[in-house]
């Protein structure tokens, strides 16, 4: 009957559940990316904290300071536009050794962020590469399938209860980031930038894209 009176929304519901299947196929990507974090945060120091070759691309910087090889000696060349070249190989750049020509050519990237993509995803250069399976990716992402499973199995008497942990602890762990934060060196700039607001950007398209999406959520 309901439909007779609105029948634009015909499907909404099966529509509603298709969206929230591919939610679901998402948030558990990012679960199992948080677990496999998790797992490495246990190491120290932190295996992105600094560049390591292994991973690491050409404009990788590691906080403070830029890493510069040593280009002495009859093996390597330093060429004037700061990179270091291996004589038996001079198309190839293995690095930078003047600090002053990689911040005039180049974006610095942080470790971080080279980490994720080049060691966590192990990203290939464009689409047409699909690349290998990441079975790292593949165990932390079955983990967190596991996980779930074990949370809803039992239907609402299960879920209410994992409710009590998944509704307290988020706070905790914000808690314990605050006070490590407010502890750290220069915290009054970045307390200073989260508070004062910069009108301009309300101009900016992104801007409001952004808090639509937030609104769908």
């Amino acid at each position: 009957m309901c439909w007779k009176m609105a029948p634009i929304f015909k499907g909404l519901g099966i529509s509603m559940n298709t969206s929230s299947f591919y939610f679901c196929i998402y948030y558990n990507i990012i679960i199992g990316y948080s677990l496999y974090y998790l797992v490495l945060s246990f190491q120290s120091p932190l295996p992105w904290s600094k560049c390591d070759p292994s991973w690491a691309s050409q404009n990788c910087t590691d906080f403070g300071d830029f890493q510069l090889l040593k280009c002495k000696g009859d093996d390597f060349y330093e060429n004037p536009n700061g990179m270091c070249y291996n004589r038996s190989d001079l198309d190839t750049p293995i690095g930078w050794w003047s600090k002053e020509k990689r911040s005039q050519n180049t974006k610095p990237i942080l470790p971080s962020q080279d980490y994720y993509y080049n060691y966590i995803l192990n990203r290939t250069p464009g689409l047409e590469n699909s690349g290998e399976i990441v079975w790292k990716l593949v165990i932390a992402l079955g983990a967190a399938w596991i996980i779930v499973f074990f949370c809803i199995f039992k239907g609402i008497k299960s879920s209410g209860k994992v409710v009590y942990f998944t509704s307290v602890f988020p706070f905790v762990v914000l808690i314990i980031l605050g006070i490590n934060g407010w502890t750290l060196k220069g915290s009054e700039e970045g307390m200073l930038f989260f508070f004062k607001p910069d009108f301009l950007k309300l101009t900016e398209a992104n801007v409001w894209f952004d808090a639509a999406v937030q609104v769908f959520f």
